[in-house]
């Protein structure tokens, strides 16, 4: 009897010790999945400050065009590049809604 009651003994203290070490992980785990959204809002942030950055480039550059007497057949065709992305960026738009 004194055998069963040491195992039994030895199992309840690996059964807690597991316990513990589940729950250990556990917070491990919910700490690291809330890591992961922030970082995941830190990119879509950082994604859509590098569009606007990327978009205000091409402002400054069609301005410099513009006021830099170049041809105009070169502002036409960075006008029409443009508002070619601008009518995929609609389309994409309205394809996401959908």
């Amino acid at each position: 009897m004194g055998k069963i009651s040491l195992t039994v003994r030895s199992l309840d203290v690996k059964i807690r010790q597991l316990a513990l070490k589940f729950k250990t992980v556990k917070q491990e785990l919910e700490k690291t999945k809330k890591q992961n959204k922030q970082l995941e809002a830190q990119v879509v942030s950082q994604k859509n400050k590098i569009d606007f950055l990327e978009k205000e480039i091409q402002v400054l550059t069609m301005g410099k065009v513009l006021s830099g007497g170049e041809d105009a057949a070169v502002a036409k065709k960075k006008i029409n590049e443009l508002l070619r992305e601008i009518d995929t960026c609609i389309d994409f738009l309205n394809n996401k809604s959908q």
